[in-house]
């Protein structure tokens, strides 16, 4: 390794010691058995037994240094586990969604990021919710070492795609009446995403994205196109 290298390699990894990695979120079933987790197994075989969520062997797991970690419970949510609180608590409070680690890639600077993809169904509108998120990490915090982050969220009709026909699954007539005049105008369906220009400052995010106002039956399509600007991924179009 020439000078450069050698310099270069410690500067990329002062905010974790995975961040130079290739993937920091692993299977739980597999980083649990690794030295470097034994905490967050500690405490995993503590909670044996209980009703508390825990992690499974098809969620994955990520170490953010000696005594913090994630848990993507995959039909839960992203939890957060600090080892010298004894702490084990969703991420973000809210709605139990399913939480994919779409794909994790690396811009300029080594600078490393995680892909986040939610969804779940919301039963009173009877649409189904999804969103797009950025995980990094942020150096100097100790409480929380890292940031999550939107990048944008829509609705789609579960059953027929877009705008749909689906009719309120609640029989209150009361909700129905207030479902039908708090129609979502807009739905979507957005394609898996596509990341370019990986390990440079020029990363960016596509989406191609088809919309239907639902109530001319309009359909347009289109590209969202996110590119970091302040240090956060952004939509170029609004910028």
């Amino acid at each position: 390794m020439n000078i450069a290298g050698r310099l270069l390699f410690p500067l990329c990894c002062l905010y974790s010691s995975y961040s130079c990695a290739e993937n920091w979120f692993l299977p739980c079933a597999e980083a649990l058995d690794k030295p470097e987790f034994s905490l967050l197994k500690k405490y995993v075989e503590s909670r044996s037994g209980s009703t508390a969520p825990l992690p499974e062997n098809n969620d994955t797991c990520f170490r953010l240094n000696n005594y913090q970690f994630l848990v993507n419970e995959n039909t839960e949510g992203i939890y957060f586990y600090d080892a010298k609180r004894s702490a084990y608590h969703k991420d973000i409070p809210g709605l139990r969604m399913f939480t994919e680690i779409k794909q994790e890639f690396t811009g300029g600077n080594h600078k490393h990021y995680a892909l986040i993809y939610s969804s779940n169904t919301n039963f009173r509108y009877s649409d189904w919710y999804q969103k797009y998120e950025i995980l990094t990490l942020v150096a100097g915090n100790s409480e929380k070492p890292y940031t999550r982050y939107a990048l944008f969220d829509w609705y789609e009709d579960p059953s027929s795609g877009l705008c749909g026909t689906t009719e309120p699954v609640s029989d209150d007539k009361s909700v129905s009446d207030e479902v039908s005049n708090k129609k979502i105008p807009f739905e979507y369906d957005v394609s898996k995403p596509r990341i370019i220009n990986q390990n440079n400052a020029d990363v960016a995010i596509y989406f191609h994205v088809k919309e239907q106002n639902c109530t001319t039956s309009t359909i347009r399509e289109y590209e969202k196109k996110f590119i970091i600007i302040n240090g956060l991924f952004k939509d170029e179009s609004v910028h």
